[in-house]
């Protein structure tokens, strides 16, 4: 019988010298499976696909995908951890800024959007995808990490919100929790049907609507 548990470590031990050494002819190889991966993640959920499936759209066998990743949800967390770090680095830094929070919020409208756009589709990905789905441990490292991402762009956001309540440049029409959770939600549902590569000025015009949406309203000034 073949010793499987042997076999799968000796690629284990290559794969991480691999990453280790950094030469670019790896890197590059495994940029393009995780590019494939979000796709078809994209398209099918966490749950539609298997590494053989990424190993047929890139015209190779799973065996050879061993060499660059060790499963499906090692793809899955590599794809999505950088941009939702970069997304959280964004909400914080345009909280610490001196701006008002109308305009606080305006930017981090459109950040959300350039930052989907720029990270499409992993960051949909992300968003479509049950935590507690995706791993097999909840408590897992990379669980606690997005967790723990989760929260502090929430708290960066709620932040601004409480900023513009406190010294009056938001109108008080619900708490700081609600309608930064609101705000989340309605540019997190772009998700559904944006679609960059269709129009690579359309996040900015996206994110610039929704900011008039939020911060304008869309009643008309003489409407009754």
């Amino acid at each position: 019988m073949a010793d499987v548990g042997g076999a799968a470590s000796a690629i284990g031990k290559r794969r991480a010298t691999a990453r280790a050494e950094g030469s670019a002819g790896y890197q590059q190889r495994r940029g393009e499976i995780l590019a494939v991966a979000g796709r078809l993640f994209k398209e099918k959920g966490f749950h539609g696909i298997r590494l053989g499936d990424v190993a047929a759209e890139l015209g190779t066998d799973r065996a050879s995908l061993y060499y660059y990743v060790s499963s499906r949800e090692e793809l899955f967390q590599e794809i999505v951890r950088g941009a939702v770090e970069n997304n959280v680095e964004r909400a914080e830094t345009i909280r610490k800024g001196p701006e008002q929070a109308p305009d606080k919020v305006s930017a981090l409208i459109e950040s959300l959007m350039d930052s989907y756009r720029t990270h499409f589709p992993y960051l949909y990905v992300y968003i479509q995808e049950d935590l507690t789905r995706i791993t097999d441990d909840v408590n897992s490292e990379w669980a606690r990490d997005m967790r723990r991402l989760n929260r502090r762009y929430d708290e960066a956001v709620i932040g601004i919100i409480e900023e513009g309540l406190h010294d009056g440049t938001i109108r008080a029409v619900g708490s700081a929790r609600t309608i930064a959770f609101g705000l989340i939600g309605m540019v997190n549902w772009t998700h559904r049907w944006f679609e960059p590569s269709e129009d690579e000025d359309a996040a900015l015009r996206i994110g610039q609507t929704f900011s008039a949406m939020l911060l304008d309203g869309v009643r008309a000034a003489d409407a009754k």
